[in-house]
């Protein structure tokens, strides 16, 4: 809740009523799912780097799931609905799979899918996004009007025609819409938003139920949020090519004017400009590294051959070298709507396979486990494990510097860094070889098309 406007009353005055009402409802919804909330159990395991976080709570085979995704790339999540997640129910038992709740702007709720119990459900996470599932015991006595899956909209059947009206999807996307149907029902002419499709037979559905399935794809661009491929970059010079469809810059224009605070965007001026999660109407690059880089490296860059100014970005206002989380640049004014166009950066030489020391503990959290063994050997089982970005220690011997340490430490083996080690002398810190992860857009969600084309 810190992130309610509070910054000034120019801020608290235009917070946009839907904004204010999508705050109220969940501060309501955890009112009156206490029940719920008293089952909440972790089951996405240990958070690390391009790992999403996941909670359920279930109660009585019922219940919600919170998945979030903290990358720049969608991500896939799968969870069995079995005791793993805290359903009981046996394999006879159906579960309605109901998408609630979600952090993009343009979400409406709809049904998932109808799964029978101990199912494994997975769906695709949109970057830096938030959903919220709910799971409902499923009535077993049959079908009495038809019900959407995989889309939000309305379903009305009369005399034969199946109309499926309001229905939106992810512009440019593939996508199935499923209609389950209740039994002895015929479909003689099918039409989605307005739109006629051709009727195939039915099918039955994995839960029993007969069902149509429509094949199909939704209109516009899809905006592809990475640029280029970062995969063995070493450093030096990084060019690729992008395309900004006219849907994101509309987008952000539309949140501008939603939300129209007035932002001080002149670099020389006050911290508005320099802080990129201010004056979120901004199209953005980020550079991202894996570990974090420390900030005293600088990144240039053009588009299209003209220069861009790129910045140091940190998760607080006030510069700190232990919360660096990367390079960016405000490009909105750069950007050739529908025109392929041409991107270089000039970025630091990386030094593969080399870890990187530095005096200092790695801040507390995100722990992987401790282990008494040498430098050498850990920077080995750090290597081999996924999730570590490195290892840190205190020193047996605080008169020797880090670099000449081949005893057995107690080491720490951690899954996250703050960027610089911190602390007193007597503290070393050992962080993975940094990997250049990607360079992406930010600010634009994800984009929604009203227009379903039958394929």
């Amino acid at each position: 809740m810190n992130m309610l406007p509070a910054r000034d009353e120019q801020e608290f005055q235009l917070l946009p009523d839907e904004d204010v009402a999508f705050v109220k409802g969940w501060m309501s919804w955890t009112d009156s799912h206490v029940n719920w909330l008293e089952k909440t159990k972790v089951i996405s395991g240990q958070p690390g780097w391009g790992k999403l976080d996941a909670v359920a709570m279930i109660s009585k085979n019922e219940g919600a799931i919170f998945v979030f995704n903290p990358t720049s790339r969608h991500g896939n999540f799968s969870v069995s609905l079995d005791a793993s997640a805290g359903f009981t129910c046996n394999a006879s038992s159906l579960l309605l799979i109901r998408v609630t709740g979600s952090s993009e702007r343009a979400f409406k709720p709809y049904d998932l899918d109808l799964l029978n119990c101990t199912e494994q459900l997975t769906v695709s996470v949109p970057p830096t996004a938030a959903i919220v599932f709910e799971v409902i015991l499923h009535d077993q006595s049959g079908l009495t009007k038809p019900i959407l899956l995989g889309a939000p909209g309305q379903v009305e059947y009369e005399d034969q025609i199946l109309h499926v009206r309001n229905t939106q999807g992810h512009a440019g996307a593939e996508s199935n819409l499923v209609v389950l149907l209740p039994e002895m029902v015929s479909v003689s002419k099918l039409l989605v938003n307005e739109n006629i499709i051709d009727v195939r037979s039915s099918v039955r559905h994995s839960s029993g139920h007969q069902s149509l399935v429509i094949h199909g794809k939704w209109s516009g661009e899809i905006f592809q949020k990475e640029i280029g491929n970062a995969t063995n970059f070493k450093g030096g010079h990084f060019d690729a090519s992008f395309m900004v469809p006219q849907s994101a810059l509309d987008q952000l224009q539309a949140l501008n004017e939603s939300y129209p605070l007035v932002y001080d965007l002149d670099p020389e001026g006050n911290n508005d400009a320099n802080v990129p999660w201010l004056a979120p109407g901004r199209l953005l690059i980020f550079v991202k590294y894996r570990p974090l880089m420390n900030d005293t490296m600088n990144v240039t860059g053009s588009i299209d051959g003209i220069p861009i100014l790129m910045r140091k970005a940190y998760n607080t206002i006030v510069a700190s070298a232990q919360r660096f989380i990367g390079y960016w640049s405000d490009v909105t004014a750069h950007i050739k709507a529908g025109q392929r166009q041409e991107l270089r950066l000039d970025l630091p030489e990386l030094s593969p396979g080399v870890y990187r020391e530095q005096q200092g503990f790695i801040p507390a959290g995100n722990d992987l486990g401790t282990e008494n063994t040498t430098v050498p050997q850990a920077e080995r089982h750090c290597t081999s494990e996924r999730d570590c970005v490195g290892f840190t220690f205190e020193k047996k011997d605080s008169s020797r510097t880090c670099n000449a340490i081949m005893d057995t430490e107690k080491i720490l083996y951690k899954s996250a860094s703050g960027g610089h080690g911190t602390g007193a002398s007597t503290w070393c810190s050992f962080l993975k070889p940094t990997l250049l992860d990607g360079i992406f857009f930010d600010n634009v969600q994800t984009i929604v098309s009203q227009e379903f084309v039958h394929t």
